[in-house]
């Protein structure tokens, strides 16, 4: 880690690939879930953590999250749910695994993402990540009703 010069405070899987700078918010979700973990969640990470620019929707969209304000409108918190959640269906669709993540105990692992979430976010993008949440359940649902649509 010192000789290529990595990141410290992140598993080396998830320093080595890291080819975008993660916001403070981002390495410190990224530290808990290197320490959660087992090694094959922990490469389905990293693969996401270096996936292609290509696989983002919206370049805008977690930059947009990580300066949410406080007293985001109705409209925006909308507006950034529906555009995350198409950045999430394409992000499972070409890396399924990096959403399984946690399944040996999956109650400890989201008790852990959302108390480590109320530490790092503020209640606006709580609520965007809640409405992303439902939106990505009632898609999932929808496809489970109609395998074919």
């Amino acid at each position: 880690m010192l000789e290529n010069e990595l990141a410290t405070d992140l598993p080396a899987e998830f320093a080595v690939v890291a080819t975008v700078p993660l916001s403070d918010s981002d390495r410190r979700l990224t530290s808990v879930l290197g320490r959660m973990l087992d090694p094959d969640e922990r490469r389905a990470y990293a693969e996401l953590l270096a996936a292609d620019v290509d696989d983002r929707v919206d370049d805008r969209v977690d930059d947009d999250f990580e300066h949410l304000p406080l007293d985001a409108d109705e409209a925006a918190r909308h507006d950034l749910a529906t555009r995350m959640a198409a950045q999430l269906e394409t992000l499972r669709e070409r890396h399924p695994a990096a959403l399984q993540l946690g399944s040996a105990d999956r109650r400890r692992f989201s008790r852990t993402v959302e108390q480590v979430s109320q530490e790092i976010y503020n209640p606006a993008q709580l609520d965007v990540l809640r409405r992303v949440s439902a939106l990505h359940r009632a898609a999932r649902d929808r496809m489970s009703a109609d395998p074919e649509g």
